[in-house]
């Protein structure tokens, strides 16, 4: 296969490192942006935020789209709940206005532009929902991902250049950062640890999510897509899976109660996606449990090694 060009939008958050790791075993082509100027020259600057920036007004990214355009991935956003729930309108500067403007001058350059998306966009009301399931956001952050993935798919549609794949995810966990990685520190050290026993998830490992998204850039799988763990269950459950896993004693995991609220959000009841019709048409399944343990384990150790 002949190397391709690849462009990373926020190179430097967790799924664009990942992205990057798994590129980086291959003789592609990549760029890398952020809006943190003082990671120049290495990354191309870019904030999403600004309403200013344009690719016409960018040499180096005008140049690297030139000849044959690359596959995009969007992987900047504002993630956290909480913050597009205290902050609405500058979260959704970046994950639905400054996204879909950029996408759509990429899209009008012939780009192929991956747009990760969540299982947010549902309610977790009712169980599995499809590809072809309406969205029923519940929180800000699943509203603005909801609107995004809408006016993208609008867009994509009126063009006759570029593509676009949606591809929505459950729990994207990593060994390297946020609960399950502090989880995973605690219980190596022998610390105690909490986890909700009524609220669920479906996880992906990140470098399983790595890996399909370039996967299915690669293969220009246009329209909606869902990458999800093959079954929920709840966060008690799980870390009692690391804790064995590492041979730890299950009494380090102690039960608590999610009461209403988790942050700012309805803790949802369902988590898990349907993909009867991603894997029709890709061959992808869902990831297993057990597979996701062993990539964060096996990511950790090298990480500790290292």
């Amino acid at each position: 296969m002949m190397p391709e060009k690849f462009l990373v939008i926020g190179g430097d958050g967790a799924i664009g490192s990942a992205i990057a790791h798994f590129l980086a075993r291959n003789g592609d082509t990549v760029r890398f942006t952020s809006r943190r100027v003082s990671l120049a020259p290495a990354f191309l600057p870019l904030d999403l935020s600004s309403p200013d920036f344009c690719v016409d007004s960018h040499p180096q990214l005008r140049a690297f789209l030139e000849d044959d355009p690359p596959l995009v991935f969007f992987a900047a956003a504002v993630t956290g709940f909480a913050q597009c729930a205290s902050d609405p309108v500058s979260s959704r500067m970046v994950n639905v206005l400054g996204t879909c403007r950029i996408a759509g001058e990429l899209m009008r350059r012939g780009a192929f532009v991956v747009f990760p998306s969540s299982n947010a966009v549902f309610s977790g009301k009712c169980a599995a929902p499809t590809e072809s399931s309406s969205p029923d956001p519940v929180s800000e952050y699943g509203r603005q991902k909801a609107e995004a993935e809408a006016q993208l798919l609008a867009l994509a549609d009126s063009l006759k250049c570029g593509g676009l794949a949606v591809v929505r995810l459950t729990k994207v966990l990593s060994s390297g950062s946020g609960l399950v990685g502090r989880w995973i520190a605690d219980l190596r050290a022998g610390h105690p640890i909490q986890a909700a026993r009524n609220l669920s998830l479906a996880p992906l490992s990140l470098s399983f999510v790595a890996e399909q998204l370039v996967r299915l850039a690669q293969a220009r799988q246009a329209g909606i897509l869902h990458l999800s763990g093959e079954k929920g269950l709840s966060y008690l459950a799980f870390a009692q899976l690391l804790c064995r896993t590492l041979a730890r004693p299950l009494d380090l995991v102690s039960p608590i109660e999610v009461r209403g609220e988790s942050g700012v959000v309805a803790a949802p009841v369902h988590s898990v996606l349907d993909m009867a019709q991603t894997t029709r048409r890709t061959g992808v399944r869902p990831q297993g449990w057990p597979d996701v343990v062993k990539d964060l384990l096996q990511f950790d150790a090298r990480e500790n090694q290292g």
